[in-house]
């Protein structure tokens, strides 16, 4: 119990600082990445709070590996530094006795990343899409600001020159988003109002021209109108945004089984559905293996640990990457199911494991 203790000990400092560095290297890129856009869209602190909250459980599943990665081998690689491994080895405690906390540690932190993966993951990012289009919407109803080009995504802008009862002055609209053509809209007067649909704002324009160039400049056309309805779905537009996957990431396991099983009915493509529900059950105990592939290597380079120290976090994590990468395009092809290539990276750390444990040696006196 007191090695254990000392392990605990040993690794709880590192883990939790690894924790709490990659929870503020997120906030700090948040930060950076909506920051201008806050100040233009009016987001409160608050709200820009709680962006950078309901980011956190999609990425948990690689948050909490990697601060337990780097918190076992920055514990471990001391511990191999100092000959402390030598000397415990020496009375008796191995590998296998000093796995247990880790381990212990490893299995908490999968069953917190499954759990945040699976089910906190989808309701965050349903969250976070209904924070958004709450802030755009208030925005496109009332933060517009007169004489200034209101830039919603870089092919979308609204100028306007006065506000006045009711509705906008002198309008001129800017959407750039289809590959095919640019749209330009011009109009005395504009009213912008939710519609019944959630998440959609209407453009009701009055007496101007609708100007629609094609993007290989083929073909011009600009017409007139009394009234042009103009509808935005802010959905699609934030979603691009955020980067969301609205038929994977907002799905729990059970919803994504569903949704195979729909799909196969109408003989749709599944396999990106397949995909993303074997990673669900597959990326946890990755923890694991890292954990214990971590504590491993830190035997093999006893006497000289602390300088490998990030080289080895970057090829182990990074090598985890690569094979998921590898298993995707494998599966994508067809050459393998998505049961086998979303347990690829798991197979081949576990082998790796296997040859470490089979190749040990003491460390060197």
């Amino acid at each position: 119990m007191l090695v254990h203790r000392y392990i605990l000990r040993e690794l709880a400092k590192p883990t939790l600082s690894a924790l709490f560095g990659f929870l503020a290297l997120i906030f700090v890129l948040q930060l950076l990445r909506f920051g201008p856009d806050a100040v233009r869209l009016g987001v409160s602190v608050q709200e820009l709070l709680w962006f950078t909250l309901l980011f956190l459980p999609p990425l948990s599943v690689l948050i909490i590996p990697l601060a337990l990665t780097v918190g076992s081998f920055v514990a471990f690689s001391r511990l191999a530094a100092d000959g402390e491994l030598q000397v415990l080895d020496g009375f008796g405690v191995g590998p296998l006795r000093l796995m247990l906390v880790p381990i212990a540690v490893a299995l908490l932190g999968a069953g917190l990343s499954f759990y945040a993966g699976a089910y906190l993951g989808p309701r965050s990012v349903v969250l976070l899409e209904r924070l958004a289009v709450r802030v755009a919407l208030r925005t496109m109803t009332s933060g517009l600001k007169p004489r200034i080009f209101n830039q919603f995504d870089k092919n979308l802008t609204i100028y306007f020159a006065a506000r006045e009862s009711g509705g906008l002055r002198n309008v001129m609209l800017y959407d750039g988003r289809d590959k095919r053509m640019a749209l330009l809209v011009t109009s005395q007067r504009a009213s912008i109002r939710p519609t019944k649909i959630r998440g959609r704002v209407q453009l009701r324009l009055e007496r101007g021209e609708l100007h629609r160039l094609e993007r290989d400049r083929a073909s011009y056309q600009r017409m007139g109108f009394g009234e042009l309805i103009y509808v935005l779905d802010l959905r699609a537009l934030l979603r691009g945004r955020f980067k969301v996957e609205r038929d994977t990431q907002q799905l729990t396991p059970e919803e994504l089984r569903r949704a195979i099983a729909r799909r196969k009915a109408a003989r749709q493509p599944t396999i990106r559905l397949e995909l993303e529900l074997t990673k669900r059950f597959s990326l946890p105990p990755g923890v694991l293996l890292f954990v214990a592939l971590t504590i491993l290597l830190s035997y093999r380079i006893s006497g000289r640990g602390r300088e490998w120290v990030v080289p080895l976090i970057a090829v182990v994590v990074f090598a985890y990457y690569l094979l998921l990468r590898a298993g995707d395009a494998l599966a994508g092809s067809g050459h393998v199911s998505a049961l086998v290539a979303g347990w690829l990276p798991n197979a081949v750390y576990l082998g790796a494991i296997a040859l470490l444990w089979y190749r040990r040696r003491k460390p060197a006196g």
